[in-house]
């Protein structure tokens, strides 16, 4: 078949189709590719709702509100706890007797 340069010896006719790259400058290259992508973000996005210090850089009333939630939560718990009296205690404890 021959290479692109040369004609091969067999067949006189036929030679490779196959083009040689150009000489290309590679500096100038990588600057065509690096300008076309994007570039790298420095830093990342953090969600207000989670993170409360980027909430304050906002939002300055925001830690008061953080105050209020915490202590409403608080609240919420202390309300679903029941405390045990000696009474209930003692139906408990003579359930068991029985057996």
């Amino acid at each position: 078949m021959g290479i692109s340069k040369k004609s091969s010896n067999v067949c006189t006719s036929l030679s490779s189709s196959r083009r040689e790259p150009p000489q290309i400058d590679l500096a100038r290259a990588l600057s065509q590719v690096q300008s076309a992508v994007k570039p790298i973000k420095k830093d990342a996005q953090k969600n207000l709702l989670k993170n409360l210090n980027v909430m304050l850089k906002l939002k300055r009333m925001s830690l008061l509100a953080e105050a209020q939630r915490v202590k409403a939560k608080k609240e919420k718990l202390t309300k679903k706890r029941k405390t045990v009296t000696i009474i209930l205690m003692c139906s408990i404890g003579s359930g068991r007797c029985w057996y």
